[in-house]
């Protein structure tokens, strides 16, 4: 499907490429704009999604590159600091377009086609969604991400990444922690 109509069917819940690029202060390589070129799904897939539901999409940064064009937008006690955390400085999401549920749920309730977020991606839509929307997404909710690091200070072992509780700001502040809280959900990603 071309961008277009999916923006045209999502309206506000939709970020093109280049209101992306210009808004995180980043050039789109040519392998990315090919990559990025038709969203993979169909009119009736995002009709279906078109509330509650943010298209945005992938660009090549990691949360360390967000955290150094935005600093004001991330909490200062979050592990930007642990050198152990190496997603933070390691992981991108592919050149792709993503679909993010903009509500959280219990991960047992991820449908077949959803997915748990990569700490990147919840960033990338937080980030993207307040400078584009001026709305924090997140405000008082906490998700559970797949990425998982072992530090050697660790007793537990491997630990896992918690991005959210934007009350303050627009923050982005992830956690190391071996499971999720009680009250931690995943926002679902379309797949």
């Amino acid at each position: 499907m071309e961008a277009l109509l999916a923006q045209r069917i999502l309206g506000k819940n939709f970020i093109g490429v280049d209101e992306a690029a210009s808004q995180l202060l980043t050039a789109v390589s040519s392998g990315e704009r090919r990559a990025l070129q038709t969203v993979p799904w169909s009119e009736e897939v995002l009709q279906a999604k078109k509330r509650g539901w943010v298209l945005f999409p992938g660009l090549s940064l990691t949360i360390a590159d967000f955290y150094q064009k935005f600093p004001n937008l991330f909490e200062e006690d979050g592990d930007l600091a642990c050198p152990e955390a190496n997603y933070i400085k390691t992981t991108q999401p592919e050149p792709r377009w993503c679909l993010m549920s903009k509500r959280v749920v219990r991960r047992s309730l991820l449908e077949k086609l959803e997915r748990q977020p990569l700490a990147v991606e919840v960033t990338a839509m937080v980030i993207l969604f307040y400078l584009t929307r001026g709305t924090r997404l997140l405000r008082s909710r906490l998700v559970w991400c797949q990425d998982r690091f072992t530090p050697p200070w660790s007793k537990a072992g491997e630990l896992g990444a918690i991005v959210g509780g934007f009350v303050e700001k627009p923050t982005v502040c992830s956690y190391p922690v071996t499971h999720p809280w009680p009250d931690v959900r995943v926002l679902p990603v379309f797949v």
